[in-house]
């Protein structure tokens, strides 16, 4: 599973997908939607359209 934000791979932690690179806004959250409770349908603005507008990914 990847991060919907930067794409990284992501990382199981307590059963749930977060992202665990540092630099990337969404470090830490969970990423999983049975937690969030987010929809195609409900979701006022998807992530992955956020991080089109983001700063080049550190190296």
């Amino acid at each position: 599973m990847r991060c919907r934000f930067c794409r990284e791979e992501m990382a199981y932690i307590h059963g749930h997908a977060a992202c665990v690179r540092s630099a990337c806004p969404m470090f830490g959250v969970n990423q999983a939607e049975c937690c969030d409770g987010e929809t195609a349908e409900n979701c006022s603005l998807p992530t992955n359209e956020i991080a089109a507008l983001a700063a080049p990914r550190e190296e």
